[in-house]
Order: C-alpha cells, then sequence, then structure tokens
C-alpha cells in the first residue's frame, strides 16, 4: 500500500481514452456496423456491443464474427478508415475532463495516453476535440498489432524516467487495472466508462466522475477499503 507521502509525489498520469475521456462508444459502434454489413455479417447484438470498445479491434474480428486472418486484417483496416473519415466526431469529450487535463498540467504534471486505437485514431480524435495539446505523449496501438497497453506504460515510464510510485493510470476496464498491475502502478478506475465494475475487478480508487481524480491526486481521498 502506498503511503500518503507517495501519493503526493506524483508526477504523472497515464489515461486511457474510450470510456475514460471520451465516450466515442457511437462512434466505434457505427464504424463496426458499417464494416459488418459490407462485409456481409450478421449485424452484433445489443447486448454484445460493449465487448467491442477496449480489445484490439482485429482480435474481435477474428473472434466475434469468426473471420479468418486476412478477412480480419482487411475489415480491421475498413474499420480504422471509416472511423476517421465518417464516425470520429460521433464522439464526446466527458464533462470535467477538460478541467482535470488543464489542472494537471498547471501543477506541472506529465500527462499521457495509453490506448489501443492506432496513433491516427487519436490523432484525429484529439484534434477533433481539440485536446491534444494536453498531453506530453500518447502511446497508441501498433498497425501490426502485439503491443500491450502495460507495454506503453511501461514506455512512458522509461521515456520521462519515472519511478513506479510516482505515476497514476486512470482507465475503466478490467483489461486497463491489468495493465496497471502488470507495469506495477497504482490505478484509479472510473466508474461511468464502459467496463469498469465487473466482478473481480478491484481498484485504488474508483470515481464517479473526472473532477475526483484531483481530489485523488492532492490526497484528499484514502483508499479503497478492498485495498
Amino acid at each position: 500500500m502506498y503511503t500518503m507521502y507517495e501519493r503526493k509525489k506524483i508526477s504523472a498520469v497515464i489515461f486511457d481514452i474510450d470510456g475514460t475521456l471520451f465516450d466515442t462508444k457511437n462512434g466505434i459502434l457505427q464504424a463496426i456496423h458499417a464494416v459488418s454489413e459490407k462485409s456481409g455479417y450478421k449485424k452484433i447484438d445489443d447486448s454484445d456491443e460493449l465487448s467491442w470498445i477496449g480489445p484490439p479491434i482485429r482480435d474481435t474480428f477474428l473472434n466475434s464474427f469468426g473471420m479468418d486472418a486476412i478477412e480480419a486484417e482487411k475489415a480491421t483496416n475498413e474499420y480504422r478508415r471509416l472511423y476517421i473519415e465518417q464516425f470520429i466526431t460521433s464522439s464526446y469529450v466527458y464533462d470535467g475532463v477538460q478541467e482535470v487535463l488543464e489542472a494537471l498540467k498547471r501543477a506541472g504534471l506529465y500527462v499521457a495516453v495509453a490506448t489501443m486505437k492506432t496513433e491516427a485514431q487519436v490523432r484525429a480524435l484529439l484534434n477533433a476535440f481539440p485536446t491534444m495539446d494536453l498531453f506530453d505523449w500518447i502511446e497508441t496501438a501498433s498497425e501490426e498489432g502485439g503491443k500491450t497497453k502495460a507495454d506503453m506504460i511501461m514506455a512512458i515510464m522509461n521515456r520521462y524516467q519515472l519511478e513506479k510510485n510516482h505515476i497514476w493510470m486512470v482507465g475503466d476496464t478490467a483489461g486497463d487495472e491489468k495493465a496497471a498491475r502488470e507495469a506495477g502502478i497504482p490505478f484509479i478506475g472510473v466508474r461511468y466508462g464502459y467496463g469498469f465494475g465487473q466482478e473481480g475487478v478491484y481498484s485504488f480508487y474508483t470515481i464517479d466522475k473526472p473532477a475526483e481524480i484531483l481530489d485523488i491526486i492532492r490526497g484528499k481521498r484514502s483508499l479503497n477499503e478492498e485495498y
């Protein structure tokens, strides 16, 4: 468990994007539906929609539609193109996110992104709303796949020579917390996103709105009882 003194020495915050900074669900699903319809696959059920947000999209095409590797690669490329060209502005920034990012920057903290989106998707999204200037670094999925979110966290830590107990991860899914655990850093789970709150998922903190991140950084909240 981290002491209050250690928590006050925080020097960086890494954010997931989907369900954490932006509500991107509509744009993602619209792009998926367009690809599936064009490829002749059945529309995904409403009850399965959230499972498509977060994991690498190529894997989901393989596992959920039963595509072979060539089909999944083609569908992934088409999805990425449509998402940027047609559906990027179907997203919106969660209330309070802009103010939190600005406050962290004013405090002199490094602010970064670690996401399974590609760099082209992230830059299109951040420029559309515009929030690009609020981030010091962006770690994204590779076009070829294979890079994990834990890899991204470690890359940011190494780039800025950060100690593990001075950097926090903020995300909304079990995958985000798993990445933070693998990297050995504390985690803040947001309950307003797409996946947090699943059985078996725990966190140093859980929050219901972005502004609560600042209370945690300032040491105004105690750790969750489960920790």
